[in-house]
Order: C-alpha cells, then structure tokens, then sequence
C-alpha cells in the first residue's frame, strides 16, 4: 500500500491558492534542489566506497590480513554512512511529493504537520551532511514555521502524534528501501575469522581463496 494512501488521504480538496501556493512551491524547489546535492555527495561516497572494496580484496588477495579487516572496518563505517545519506535523500523525495499533494489535493493542516515533522527527522539523521546546506535548509524550516502558522489559522492543525506518526512512516519506508538499494548495488562486506578465513562468502569472493 502506498505512502499517501497509508496516511490517510480522503477525497480531494479545493487546490491551494493565495499566497500559500508559491510558498509550498519554493518549498517544493528548495527540497528538490537538496536531494540533487545530497545525491552528488552520495555518489562520491559511493566512489570511495569502491576504493575500500578493493583495497580490502588487494589485501586479502596477498595475506596482508592485518590491512584487510581494518579496511574492512572502514568500510563498515562508510556503508552506514552511505545508508544514512540514501534514506535521506528517499525522505527528501518523499516530503516533496507529499507537499505536491497538498499544493493539489491535500489535507493541508494535517499534511503540513506530516511534512514539518518528517524534514525535522531526516535533518537529524545527516546533521553533518545537511550543516553543508544550512542556508537552504534555514530557509526550508522558515516556510515550513510560515505554513504551519497559516494552516493553524485556517483549520484545527493535525494532532502532534499523528504528524510524528506519519513522519515515521515516510522515515521508515525511506531507511527500507535504502537497505534494499544498498543490498542490490553494493557488494558484501567481508567478515574475516581469527584464522583469515572468511565467515561468509559472497561470490564476489570466489577464487580468491
């Protein structure tokens, strides 16, 4: 079942307009623009990520496992990293297509609420990552503070428990399929035993011991 229709959406509604509107949309801009950079940085962690695999396999490859398993470690530490940076950007994608639907059909008090709690989640994920960003990301939080003050003037705002929980929604959909984007594209990182042999073998592996 798809995000939206998990959260709730119910007929559709008057479409926004008035000075709301073009805010929703520099919004909309601002995330779009952030999920392109965040994915820039992505890809050259990705590249590095390569580096160590191979590093890992060119040690291992000459019995230099002292080299191997702390490479190996480091790219443990990169795959986290990695994950964390590929479940933002998805939540990025996410709080953009969710404000889209507002802009058109949404339940705006509600939805707005979602998407405020969601950017607060995924800015605490990456803090290091979206520091680099802050003026765009300082004047995000800017027009979200703005509409969440219209939405309350205009209609009962949507209860801070359900916003969280559709924040989580959005947040936890993102982290699965980054998991799964990661278990697809990237080879596995190697776990090495107190002998140097491998505890699992990925086929990546095979021939080389």
């Amino acid at each position: 079942m798809g995000l939206l229709r998990k959260s709730g959406f119910g007929a559709p509604k008057t479409k926004i307009k008035g000075p709301i509107r073009p805010m929703i949309e520099e919004a909309i801009r601002i995330l779009t623009q952030q999920q392109i950079a965040l994915n820039i940085k992505l890809s050259r962690i990705r590249n590095y990520d390569r580096v160590l695999f191979e590093r890992v396999v060119q040690h291992y490859q000459n019995r230099d496992l002292r080299r191997a398993k702390m490479y190996a470690n480091e790219l443990g530490e990169v795959r986290k990293l990695i994950k964390a940076m590929t479940a933002a950007s998805l939540a990025l994608e996410q709080i953009a297509i969710r404000l889209r639907t507002v802009k058109e059909y949404g339940d705006f008090a509600r939805d707005i609420s979602v998407a405020r709690a969601s950017l607060d989640l995924v800015c605490g994920s990456v803090p290091t990552i979206m520091s680099e960003s802050g003026e765009a990301f300082s004047r995000l939080n800017e027009i979200m503070d703005e509409l969440m003050v219209n939405a309350a003037s205009t209609e009962a705002v949507g209860g801070g428990v359900a916003a969280m929980e559709g924040s989580e929604e959005i947040m936890q959909e993102a982290q699965m399929r980054a998991e799964s984007e990661l278990e697809r594209t990237l080879p596995k990182i190697p776990e090495f035993d107190k002998k140097g042999g491998l505890r699992e073998r990925d086929g990546c592996w095979d021939g080389l011991v």
